[in-house]
Order: structure tokens, then C-alpha cells, then sequence
């Protein structure tokens, strides 16, 4: 967005008019003072986010299938995973041109970057079904958190799974790591919001852990965005804590 000379913001600033064409003269932004860069910022980022609805969805843009429709959805698929009788079909290039025109995923998967845990497989869904954050240990730090807030207010979906396993390498490495061992920055960082299921659950085998750590990052997510926080106190919206377990292959949400 570029200011006029006439002091007003605008994208671009008109240097002529008739009854057939419009000609405009660019400003270019390094000839700007820092204030006029800020307004600009402003009025740039207001303008996304209004145009595009983040902020003001209304229960009529939600997504169609609710978020007990989705349960339901993601549990009989679930139940086909586990008896072999998966029924995704292989995706043809008919159905990928389809995609290119948008996407309306029916739940949110904030799920392990643990390469066995592949919610479209385990719930017998197909591309374009589920809105997936991976991330080790399922943490809700503020970069998924604002991934999820987008399918949340943007794409309208009314389900978070938070997501757990078995054998979860991130909780071990929690567990390992309290109370005090320095893995560094990035893992520090990660570990910390790991860190209270292990002090809740001191001595406790690794699957309370991981339960327990699934229920925490799922009330982190809630108190951390008042965006989520807006639609689970509307009604519209459920974050539903779950494990996964590798050798039975089923999902236990709770």
C-alpha cells in the first residue's frame, strides 16, 4: 500500500483522469518517513484481516460438518484403519486440479512429527481432509497455535484433535531432560511444554505422560488465543485431547 501526495493512504496516487483511462504515479516506499511507514503497515495489515474475515466469521461461514460429525467421522475411520479395510482411494490428477481451487479440511490434527504417526492414514482420510500441524511432542507453542487460528477462523473448522502416542520420543526426551539437563536453546524451548505433564506425573509410566502432556498443550492452545478461546466459548468449536497407540492402531480420544 502507497501514499498519495495528497497525504492520504492509498495504493496508489492518481496523476490524471478522464473518461478512459487512469493513470497513477507510484511513491516509492524509501522516500517515506518512518510515521508514513507505520500508518502504512496498519492500514495494510487491518486490511488483510478484514477483508478476509479473519476476526469476524460468523456460525454461518463455520464448516459444515460439526465438530461431533467430525468425531464421528474420524473414529469410524479410525475403526477401518485398525481392521485393514481402509477405503481412501489413490488420488488421480482429476482430484488434484480440484485442489487447486481451495481447500476445506473438516478437523484440525495438532499432531507429532513422529514419522509413524500419519493422522490421514490412522483416520482413513484422503488429501484435503484434515489441516495437519506437526510438531514434536504436539506442543502448542505460538507458531502452531497461529496455524490452527487460521483453520479456526479462515477455513471454519470446528475440531481440534490434539494428538499423543505411544513411544513419544519428545516426552522421553522430557522425561530424560528433567530437571534441569541443557539440550540447548531449541530443545529447551521445545521441552518446556512438556515439561509440566512430567512434574505431574513424576514416576508415572511415559503413556500418562503423554496423555496427560495432550490434555495440557490442549488447554495451553485455549488460554493462549483468544481467537480459539472466541469460538470453544460460542459453542462452535471443541479441542479434544487423544492417544494413539502404535501396535493396537487405535486412537482414544478423551
Amino acid at each position: 500500500m502507497l501514499a498519495s501526495n495528497t497525504g492520504h493512504v492509498g495504493r496508489l496516487a492518481p496523476r490524471s483522469r478522464n473518461r478512459h483511462r487512469r493513470s497513477y504515479r507510484i511513491i516509492k516506499l524509501e522516500n517515506l518517513n518512518d510515521l508514513n511507514k507505520e500508518v502504512i503497515l496498519l492500514f495494510t495489515t487491518f486490511g488483510y484481516l478484514f477483508n478476509n474475515n479473519i476476526y469476524t466469521k460468523k456460525m454461518a461461514d463455520r464448516h459444515h460438518i460439526t465438530a461431533d460429525q467430525a468425531i464421528r467421522h474420524l473414529s469410524e475411520g479410525n475403526l477401518r484403519y485398525i481392521e485393514d479395510k481402509i477405503e481412501t482411494p489413490n488420488i488421480k490428477s482429476t482430484q488434484r486440479y480440484e485442489y487447486t481451487k481451495g481447500q476445506s479440511p473438516f478437523a484440525i490434527i495438532l499432531n507429532c512429527a513422529d514419522s509413524r504417526v500419519v493422522p490421514e492414514v490412522i483416520f482413513d482420510q484422503g488429501i484435503g481432509d484434515l489441516f495437519v500441524i506437526r510438531v514434536a511432542g504436539n506442543i502448542a507453542n505460538p507458531s502452531s497455535i497461529a496455524s490452527i487460528e487460521y483453520a479456526v477462523a479462515h477455513i471454519g473448522c470446528n475440531l481440534i484433535i490434539v494428538l499423543g502416542h505411544e513411544s513419544c520420543g519428545a516426552v522421553g526426551a522430557a522425561i530424560d531432560s528433567y530437571p534441569d539437563v541443557d539440550n540447548g536453546p531449541n530443545l529447551n524451548h521445545l521441552v518446556s511444554f512438556i515439561t509440566p505433564a512430567v512434574e505431574q506425573n513424576m514416576g508415572a509410566p511415559i503413556e500418562t505422560v503423554v496423555r496427560c502432556n495432550a490434555e495440557n498443550n490442549a488447554q495451553t492452545m485455549l488460554d493462549n488465543s483468544d481467537i480459539i478461546k472466541q469460538y470453544v466459548n460460542a459453542g462452535d468449536l471443541r479441542i479434544v485431547p487423544g492417544y494413539y497407540g502404535f501396535e493396537s492402531g487405535k486412537v482414544d480420544l478423551f
